[in-house]
């Protein structure tokens, strides 16, 4: 039913009612009822109903037109907490929530004071409504004095009709544009302040002026705050995790670098001090070890040339880990002057996944480099097996070892430490053991990939006798990090 209907109703009942009273008075003692009277009476009834009914109809007016307010207000709402989802750069985050903001409350100018750490002062201010030619002739942002610097220290929404009149009000800087009225409402994440949201100036379309804020405009403003505290919290998370990502390929590319490039020149270097002891006396053999060098150099080359492009090295790619172990003893056993004893498991070495085996042959070689450097010793033993679920690792040597813990608190090596992060990456477990003039056992355990399973599987193949031992190890020690 219309408000127009309402209204006539709201005329014509009164009316026809009293003009039965009127008719029944008249039927009960006709000679009494003066034809005058009667029509003051029924011109009374009916301006009486038609106020009523105007005042009604309006009431209705007014509600329907509020419920429709607050649903367009709703639908803007769930429209502008749809477009905060789809950004994850903390800037582009931070100005659209300024500009949904101002569209939310229908405001002429919106602002957004990010707070620092402590939340007690302005860090960032961001607008929305001013141009950049108009922020520039305006001088530095607000560093949250009079009105603002209220919202900061009283921490309640604030809604103000005349900012001039406001005895809280600092006034406006040279070339501010003019405002009228103010709404500010807080952005709250975890009972912390991330900042403050600044309306001014709700429009009005009949050119009237700006007109005050009202409690349901500050409602729907404290609903899309809550909404847009949560997207700029996300989007500080992402922005920390992309700082930490590009913080752990540093890591890993420093890593790399020190277990792969740095020791290969290391060994070079030797290989070069080797051909200049035999320079004179067997100079056939310097020549060869120059040769060596060479070869070697080129491959760290390659190397290198594949760290810039963000891949692995070329060293350990395309050869499995049988054949990168083999080649790692055989370079070891040649150039640095101690035996290298390899048993490799075939079958084991087989079930190790692509980035396994280049960890892997990374971490023996790391090993192997150490033992050169820090241990003193001629004979090393290199043992790769499966047993059960876990592919196992054991290194030991007969060089003059060190006191694991003394070494783990003092160290500021990288050696093993890097040991430690391919394993901890790799969901194995590394331990250590050494004993002064007893020499050192590394060992590590980590779980076999899981693979599809064709056909019925066999009963797993037992690990050769000899190769049993590397399991059996004593309680770990807190690894070292002084290699």
């Amino acid at each position: 039913m219309s408000t127009k209907t309402l209204r006539w109703l709201g005329i014509l009942f009164p009316v026809l009612f009293w003009a039965s009273v009127i008719a029944l008075r008249t039927y009960l003692a006709p000679y009494t009822t003066a034809v005058l009277e009667a029509t003051i009476e029924v011109l009374l009834v009916a301006g009486a109903g038609a106020l009523f009914s105007n005042w009604v109809a309006t009431r209705f007016e007014r509600h329907d037109a509020e419920i429709d307010q607050r649903v367009q207000q709703t639908e803007a709402l769930r429209q502008a907490a749809l477009a905060l989802t789809a950004e994850v750069d903390l800037s582009q985050v931070l100005q659209r929530v300024v500009d949904l903001s101002r569209q939310l409350s229908q405001a002429r100018y919106a602002a957004l004071g990010v707070l620092d750490a402590d939340g007690g002062h302005i860090e960032q201010f961001i607008t929305s409504g001013v141009t950049p030619e108009e922020r520039g002739t305006m001088g530095d942002p607000p560093q949250g004095h009079g009105l603002l610097g209220a919202i900061l220290t009283e921490r309640r929404p604030m809604r103000v009709d005349v900012i001039q009149n406001d005895p809280r009000s600092a006034g406006f800087p040279a070339n501010h544009p003019p405002m009228k009225t103010l709404l500010g409402v807080s952005l709250i994440s975890k009972g912390q302040i991330l900042g403050n949201l600044y309306l001014t100036d709700k429009f009005d379309s009949t050119g009237s002026g700006p007109l005050p804020f009202t409690e349901q405009d500050q409602n729907v403003v404290e609903m899309f705050a809550a909404h847009a505290s949560v997207a700029i919290e996300n989007a500080r998370l992402y922005q920390q995790n992309q700082q930490i990502a590009i913080m752990q390929e540093r890591e890993r590319f420093g890593m790399n670098l020190h277990d792969g490039v740095i020791q290969s020149i290391y060994a070079m270097g030797l290989l070069l001090d080797d051909a200049h002891h035999r320079a004179d006396a067997e100079p056939a053999l310097a020549k060869a070890r120059i040769g060596q060098t060479v070869q070697g150099l080129n491959e760290v080359i390659r190397d290198i040339r594949a760290y810039i492009m963000g891949l692995r090295p070329q060293r350990f790619q395309g050869r499995s880990l049988a054949e990168g172990m083999d080649e790692l003893a055989r370079t070891f056993s040649a150039n640095a002057g101690m035996t290298v004893d390899l048993a490799v498991d075939a079958k084991a070495a087989a079930r190790a996944t692509t980035h396994q085996a280049v960890e892997l042959l990374h971490i023996t070689q790391e090993a192997l480099a150490n033992i050169q450097k820090h241990a003193n010793a001629d004979l090393v033993h290199v043992t790769f097996v499966r047993t059960g679920g876990r592919l196992c690792l054991a290194i030991d040597d007969n060089g003059k070892g060190f006191d694991v813990f003394r070494a783990a608190a003092s160290s500021q090596g990288h050696g093993l430490r890097n040991m430690q992060e391919r394993v901890r990456a790799l969901d194995g477990e590394l331990e250590i053991e050494s004993e002064s003039s007893k020499g050192t056992r590394i060992m590590l355990s980590l779980p076999v990939a899981p693979r599809p399973i064709v056909n019925k599987p066999a009963a797993p193949e037992p690990a050769p006798a000899a190769l049993v031992a590397c399991v059996d190890t004593p309680t770990a020690h807190t690894p070292a990090e002084n290699q």
